[in-house]
């Protein structure tokens, strides 16, 4: 067993070590020994770890293989743009509806739409006779697709790792004595999903996992008032902090009692099955969505999918010796 316990998280001595216990034949270990780790865990939290953690663990353990994978699943998407801008052109709205009835489907489109163009997309089936040619374009799909085709493009991103540059190991770019945390506990009993920590540097990276589907939230007030600031889940009629707040005046601020205030800490959001950064969360005001604090001149915190290559590459230049 390569998982330990600490006295509020479960953690790794290493990324590989990590990986190792997310493959498909060690996962449901690991899910058992989270949910003795927090016996409140619901079951949409134990589904977010079944997806969110093996994802993680590949993209930092095996970074080529991982975005090989992503640039299969985008050619696969840019193949079903393709065919709904054809049944779109062509009229065929009944054949297109019955293409949304299939529950795989709609998922997989609402993870390249945004809920402007479902809402598009649901109103061209039902009243096919109100759109004009310059609606049927559907801008939204168009600029989506390049961005798509722009990653698909991309060369191996071997070359582009700050650390171990060149080599073929497992974890490249990161350092050997790096810790994985997972589901730890702050002082206000909060848990970060995934912290990555290097005590010799005294650096954290906390990770916030999202899998949230966008036909399920939408941007709301806090309390105090502030548009864009909380998000509410419909399907459970609740309302949380947006995540790219909650990584930051929460954990980060909370962190601090742990580690000390001269640790420097990064925090980050990754939607793993988010492919469009016109999403909801991402049309969070600017304060929102960006640091206060900036690391190698940067502070964007939260990625898609889309922008994998990016994230990584974020977390390899944080924890490179100055």
């Amino acid at each position: 067993m390569t998982v330990n316990r600490g006295t509020d998280f479960l953690f790794f001595d290493s990324v590989e070590a990590f990986f190792e216990e997310t493959r498909e034949n060690r996962i449901q270990h690991l899910i058992e020994e989270l949910t003795e780790e927090n016996r409140d865990s619901s079951a949409a939290e134990i589904n977010s770890w079944k997806n969110s953690l093996p994802d993680l663990a590949k993209l930092l353990c095996c970074p080529e293989a991982y975005l090989e994978e992503t640039k299969k699943e985008c050619a696969h998407y840019i193949l079903a743009l393709d065919y709904f801008k054809t049944l779109i052109a062509a009229g065929h709205f009944a054949e297109l509806a019955n293409f949304m009835e299939d529950e795989d489907i709609r998922k997989n489109v609402n993870k390249i739409f945004d809920k402007k163009t479902m809402n598009a997309l649901k109103k061209m089936i039902e009243e096919p006779n109100t759109f004009n040619d310059e609606q049927i374009e559907m801008s939204c799909c168009d600029a989506m697709e390049a961005e798509v085709r722009k990653l698909n493009s991309r060369k191996d991103m071997t070359g582009r790792i700050t650390l171990n540059q060149g080599t073929h190991e497992a974890g490249q770019g990161l350092p050997r004595n790096l810790k994985v945390l997972l589901e730890c506990k702050l002082e206000n009993n909060h848990r970060i999903d995934v912290l990555l920590s290097d005590p010799g540097q005294n650096k954290h990276v906390i990770i916030e996992l999202k899998q949230w589907t966008e036909e399920n939230i939408e941007l709301c007030a806090d309390e105090a008032g502030r548009e864009g600031r909380a998000v509410r889940i419909k399907e459970y009629n609740e309302t949380q902090m947006h995540p790219a707040l909650k990584v930051r005046e929460d954990y980060r601020e909370h962190l601090k009692a742990d580690v000390g205030e001269n640790a420097e800490i990064m925090c980050l959001v990754y939607l793993h099955n988010q492919f469009y950064e016109g999403s909801t969360l991402f049309s969070a005001p600017r304060e929102v969505l960006y640091d206060t604090e900036k690391f190698n001149g940067q502070n964007i915190i939260m990625y898609s999918r889309m922008r994998c290559e990016q994230f990584r590459e974020r977390i390899c230049s944080f924890f490179q010796p100055e």
